[in-house]
């Protein structure tokens, strides 16, 4: 709980940092619609998916550079759209602007998109432990 907090409290001052060094930029921030949340979930699927795959063939010594990869991953999203990907940066725009309408978007897209990578990894992974094993 300590974690979020502190994240939190991180988004709110880098977001009044942020505001403070260039008061223009409150003006182009957009509200977050409803319709965002199938993105926010896709796009946090995605990126989850690329997370744990990329660690456990690191963990292989498959992959050199998985900070490149999930970096790269990271950028791509965030590319796509104009969804934050990240529930305490929205928070921290949300709080300095005083617009909290359908900000529950920027929390449930990405924790649903991550719980559901998290299933689907271990449903792929336990599948392959089974086929290995079959063919041993």
């Amino acid at each position: 709980m300590a974690y979020i907090s502190a994240q939190a409290c991180g988004a709110v001052a880098g977001a009044a940092t942020v505001q403070s060094l260039d008061s223009s930029l409150s003006g182009q921030l957009t509200e977050t619609k409803i319709s965002d949340l199938g993105l926010e979930l896709l796009l946090s699927f995605l990126l989850a998916m690329v997370f744990l795959s990329v660690i456990e063939s690191s963990e292989r010594g498959k992959t050199n550079n998985p900070e490149v990869t999930i970096g790269l991953a990271y950028a791509a999203c965030l590319s796509a759209a104009r969804v934050t990907l990240n529930p305490a940066a929205a928070l921290g725009l949300s709080f300095m602007n005083k617009n909290y309408n359908n900000h529950w978007v920027e929390w449930v897209g990405p924790i649903l998109g991550g719980v559901a990578a998290g299933f689907c990894h271990r449903l792929v992974k336990s599948d392959e432990e089974r086929k290995v094993s079959e063919e041993v």
